[in-house]
């Protein structure tokens, strides 16, 4: 039964040896999240892209040139030649101006989302972080647990060869001991995963190096209160910014629909160099004639047809609609955030009437029973699971407080968390 006992316990470590294991504080995370996250990097490229539209709005309709050549020597009448010289150009009056103006004002609209977008990857990044360090400690409890019931069931296969105890109590801190083995291999897996994916976030090979946080807590300023709360998401999110931006776009965009229904105008200089005609009946001296040309088309479907104009119209109507929306939703994210930190607040506020010292003393009291032999093995192990799932609780409770005090800033667009 001992060299059983012996062999159920042989622990086997899971070590990562190909990976390179490195702490990293809360700062230098995020410093590596903005600097090097890929997705990020493809967003920042809207910016470019953003600018080379500006680029494109100013090209304008260059001037065009043309040549030609005429011969009236028909039939031999020797009527004369010449050659003619044509500079023409497309003239839009004020579509090059508010094509430059809604191409600067996307551009605006694409600042104001790569920001929103960045204050969203800094807070699931965040959010991340708070998980990592969350499964952490819960892996250290699950683990110091795991070693002790691992302990009792060694001192019961000892207690059984002196006959202290029946071969069944000695059987069940086995399988007890066992069980929780297991699910410590789970709770590991799922750990090492989170720790992958804080990689990840930074742009980082998982199978080359593996980051974990060096700090348990995130520090931060005193919460501020409600109202102030939201005058300060009113001001400060970049997805209001974008919305708004949007609007002002869409009054670009009617501008430019309203511009395009004026006519081009086609203007055009020339000039024909006619050579010497030797006919009998008329002959003529060279000459040169120099004209001009102006072409306006009659716009007829235009002017019966506006379905441009009214799909511009509601276009910039829904961007409003949109806008006074993002108001609504803003005022809501904020004050279902700050509610859920208050209630969470308040929760672990409740861990401090002394719960986790009793519940820690009466498994004490359990342990020096076990070992004098007056308690069993089953009190033991259910004081001690009532113990690691009030510290367990406790642990969740604080970083969901966490979790919500990240989700209360990242709704009013400001950020205090170091």
């Amino acid at each position: 039964m001992r060299n059983f006992t012996l062999l159920i316990f042989i622990v086997i470590s899971v070590q990562i040896s190909a990976q390179n294991r490195v702490q990293i504080s809360y700062i230098d995370y995020i410093k590596r999240v903005t600097d090097n996250n890929l997705e990020l990097a493809a967003e920042k490229l809207n910016l470019n892209i953003a600018d080379a539209k500006i680029e494109i709005s100013k090209l304008f309709k260059d001037p065009s040139i043309g040549v030609g050549y005429s011969n009236a020597d028909i039939a031999g009448e020797k009527m004369g030649s010449g050659v003619s010289f044509e500079i023409s150009k497309t003239l839009s009056p004020g579509k090059r101006a508010a094509a430059i103006d809604a191409a600067i004002t996307e551009k605006q609209m694409s600042i104001a989302l790569l920001k929103d977008y960045m204050n969203n990857l800094v807070s699931e990044a965040t959010l991340l972080w708070i998980e990592v360090i969350r499964q952490q400690r819960i892996y250290s409890v699950e683990k110091e647990t795991y070693h002790k019931i691992k302990e009792l069931a060694a001192k019961d296969s000892i207690r059984l060869t002196k006959g202290d105890i029946n071969e069944t109590d000695a059987v069940q801190s086995i399988i007890e001991a066992g069980k929780m083995y297991h699910d410590l291999l789970s709770r590991e897996a799922e750990m090492h995963n989170l720790q992958f994916r804080l990689s990840k976030f930074c742009s980082v090979s998982g199978t080359d190096t593996i980051f974990v946080p060096a700090s348990r807590i995130l520090r931060h300023q005193r919460v501020k209160p409600l109202n102030e709360i939201v005058s300060i998401a009113m001001e400060n999110r970049a997805d209001l910014a974008a919305a708004e931006a949007d609007v002002r776009l869409s009054e670009k965009l009617l501008k430019i629909a309203q511009i395009s229904r004026r006519p081009d105008i086609d203007v055009s200089l020339g000039v024909n160099l006619n050579r010497r005609a030797y006919n009998m009946e008329a002959p003529s001296p060279p000459h040169s004639e120099v004209y001009m040309g102006l072409s306006i088309p009659i716009q007829i479907s235009k002017s019966l047809y506006r379905g441009e104009i009214r799909q511009a119209e509601a276009l910039r109507q829904q961007s409003v609609i949109r806008y006074q929306n993002a108001l609504l939703q803003i005022e809501s994210d904020v004050v279902e955030a700050y509610n859920l930190y208050i209630a969470k607040d308040r929760q672990l506020k409740s861990y401090s009437d002394g719960l986790l010292l009793q519940a820690k003393r009466v498994l004490e009291e359990k342990k020096r029973g076990y070992n004098s032999g007056e308690t069993p093995f089953l009190e033991v192990l259910d004081a001690q699971r009532t113990y690691d799932e009030i510290l367990i609780s406790y642990y969740n409770t604080f970083y969901d407080k966490t979790a919500a005090l990240i989700n209360l800033e990242r709704a009013a667009g400001y950020w205090d968390l170091e």
